[in-house]
């Protein structure tokens, strides 16, 4: 399948399906940080933040259940389900021109995003695709912690220079 993830001062994420409906949004809750934002998915409000002020692991929380654990490292990004959720690597593909994508334990790519620069909206657009055979095409908020977590990484490297 494919998704569009459409930025709005990039503060704001839709997610649209092939058929452009909207599948989930990703709010950041700060102008300044993009280390929290939440996404609402049917009805369903996540919350994505660091456990504490100076951590590298950031946890997507429903309520007060962990869903997923995100732990940034040199190779990639370390996804971490819980309560019997898989586990992924994400990592940037390719040098020019290239994309990031998710893998799962047996290295196999399941999801690839695409960033640009949407010059007419002044904002970043996600082009998002997934493997048909892999239940994950359908998972709204993992695709937006995905988003989340390419816009973390890019902010970290700008913070970096």
């Amino acid at each position: 399948m494919k998704f569009t993830a459409r930025g709005k001062n990039n503060r704001h994420f839709s997610l649209l399906d092939e058929q452009g409906r909207e599948a989930g949004m990703l709010d950041y809750t700060s102008w300044l940080s993009r280390r929290e934002a939440v996404v609402h998915v049917g009805g369903k409000e996540y919350k994505i933040a660091p456990r504490k002020t100076f951590d590298t692991t950031v946890r997507v929380m429903e309520n007060d259940t962990l869903l997923y654990s995100l732990k940034f490292a040199w190779g990639g990004l370390k996804i971490t389900g819980s309560d019997g959720r898989a586990s992924y690597n994400m990592r940037r593909v390719g040098f020019f021109k290239g994309h990031y994508g998710l893998f799962t334990a047996y290295k196999q790519e399941i999801v690839k995003l695409k960033q640009h620069f949407e010059l007419s909206a002044w904002s970043v657009q996600f082009d998002i695709e997934t493997d048909d055979n892999y239940a994950e095409k359908n998972d709204s908020v993992l695709l937006l912690l995905l988003v989340f977590c390419v816009n973390y990484i890019h902010s970290s490297y700008a913070a970096a220079t």
